[in-house]
């Protein structure tokens, strides 16, 4: 039975082609069975080929850009003080949570998503003038200039997940390929 290991909020296990989680109720004595293994891997497999990749091979999102800052992270931080300050942010007044107004709906701070201003599908193919003029394809992938534009506090505002999903969703334009060369 292959070894888990303790990692964070949860546990990973080494597999096939690299590390992965595995939840909390399929550990025993610090290990998985290899059924529980075999039908996490096929449920990651159906998973992936469902997106249109393989398991394991990163999406163009991640392999170009790199990834979306977090809410907690600095640049997070001063997304939600920009937001504060702007008064973009509400306070519910029976629970005290901050949060914005999804329609009728109240959502708070924590479930928030960090949501581009400007689409970085938008920025990678044409720029984003007048700070960001130069397409981000054309400095190559996860280039300084690149990760400059996905860490500016300016190009983020906190979202409701419905929105910032279905956003992203229907956008009706891919990444185009870099043209230099990719990592």
């Amino acid at each position: 039975m292959p070894k888990v290991v303790k990692a964070g909020r949860g546990f990973i296990v080494k597999a096939v082609d690299g590390w992965f989680r595995v939840p909390r109720r399929l550990v025993r004595n610090g290990e998985v069975s290899a059924a529980d293994l075999k039908k996490l891997l096929d449920d990651r497999a159906a998973r992936a080929a469902r997106r249109g990749r393989p398991p394991g091979k990163p999406s163009r999102r991640s392999l170009f850009m790199g990834g979306t800052p977090g809410r907690h992270s600095p640049v997070g931080q001063d997304v939600v003080a920009r937001m504060r300050r702007d008064g973009e942010l509400v306070t519910d007044p029976f629970t005290g949570a901050e949060g914005v107004m999804d329609g009728t709906e109240f959502v708070p701070l924590d479930q928030l998503d960090m949501g581009h201003r400007v689409s970085a599908v938008d920025f990678w193919n044409h720029g984003a003038p007048p700070e960001y003029p130069v397409p981000g394809r054309l400095t190559g992938p996860r280039s300084e200039y690149v990760r400059d534009f996905m860490r500016d506090a300016d190009n983020y505002e906190l979202q409701p997940p419905r929105a910032n999903r279905s956003e992203g969703a229907t956008m009706p334009e891919y990444r185009d390929p870099p043209t230099r060369g990719v990592r």
